[in-house]
């Protein structure tokens, strides 16, 4: 009957019958070990080696293309304390309704909004409901949203929330009646794990634009 070495690798014992080709894969795939990949989508693609393409929850991974990054499998999706953490999304928004609270889309939009490339480790992040954000490790965060390329020009107000339901107030900035954006910034903000950020805005008139969402760990 196989044995476990006690940083749980299996191996076989004196009584079990000799099977070295076996014994030994068996032995390295419940190292667990960290497995190296070339980017994300070869990491997105790890589980189809695994039984019924579920990979193993804490299994880890070291991202080729972010050197230093090593990712780990919660079951659900990829985590890590390690490396750059950027969340940065880009994206055009329809029109809004004037002089209405307004936000940068639903999940689905601002997930489809993140800028693989410009963004470092973005599953720390999540999108819980409308205008939101959620922040997988506590630390020191920098945010910035900017609310741009009006389709009319317009006077407005942008917040940044601390919490689901208008808190805490991290952000904010008004501009007059003619302008074509509005930004807001927070250079560091204490966050724990679990926290939501709500995004949001209210222009003059009704426009169309484009949202430029970014936030970094810096601490």
């Amino acid at each position: 009957m196989p044995a476990k070495t006690r940083n749980g690798v299996d191996f076989p014992v004196g009584s079990d019958p000799y099977n070295l080709t076996p014994d030994m894969k068996k032995a390295f795939e419940s190292a667990n070990l960290t497995i190296p990949v070339t980017n994300k989508a070869a990491r997105d693609g790890l589980a189809s080696q695994f039984p019924g393409n579920t990979l193993p929850v804490n299994q880890r991974v070291a991202r080729g293309d972010i050197p230093g990054l090593i990712e780990t499998w919660t079951g659900t999706r990829w985590i890590s304390n390690a490396g750059a953490i950027h969340l940065e999304l880009d994206f055009a928004a329809p029109i809004n309704i004037a002089n209405s609270p307004w936000g940068p889309g639903s999940p689905s939009q601002m997930t489809a909004g993140i800028n693989q490339d410009a963004s470092r480790n973005p599953s720390q992040f999540s999108f819980p409901s409308n205008n939101q954000v959620k922040f997988a490790i506590e630390g020191l965060y920098a945010l910035s949203w900017a609310v741009t390329d009006f389709s009319r020009q317009a006077g407005g107000l942008i917040l940044i929330n601390k919490g689901a339901n208008g808190g805490q107030i991290l952000a904010s900035k008004s501009i007059g009646v003619g302008s074509s954006d509005i930004t807001a910034e927070r250079p560091s903000a204490h966050l724990l794990a679990g926290q939501i950020v709500t995004f949001s805005f209210r222009t003059t008139e009704a426009v169309s634009c484009r949202h430029l969402l970014s936030i970094t760990k810096i601490g």
